[in-house]
């Protein structure tokens, strides 16, 4: 998975696409949700998107890698929150509504 990108969780075709590439890194994880996308096939919700931010969040560690972008919803970014150690999150939102979410991992 290419981390160098920002990854934009506020779309449907941004969350198909990290979707499909954590169905390749982590199945047991992405599969699940990817189905149950199919089936509603709608935009995702604030919920769905904090997540799959988690989720990335967590990939990224596990790879490697030195940072991370990731763009979720306004209201997603109200709740966010990383439980994850050794991960320095940086928020700021956007005049969209949009929060942009800067990780940088130690």
């Amino acid at each position: 998975m290419d981390f160098s990108k920002t990854f934009d969780l506020t779309t449907k075709e941004g969350m198909d696409n990290i979707q499909k590439a954590l169905m390749i890194a982590m199945p047991t994880i992405g599969l699940p949700i990817y189905v149950v996308r199919k089936i509603f096939g709608s935009a995702p919700s604030a919920e769905e998107q904090a997540k799959t931010a988690l989720e990335l969040i967590a990939e990224g560690k596990r790879n490697g890698a030195k940072k991370l972008d990731i763009e979720i919803s306004g209201e997603a970014g109200g709740h966010f929150s990383c439980p994850i150690e050794g991960v320095e999150i940086s928020m700021g939102a956007g005049s969209n509504g949009n929060v942009k979410v800067h990780v940088e991992y130690a």
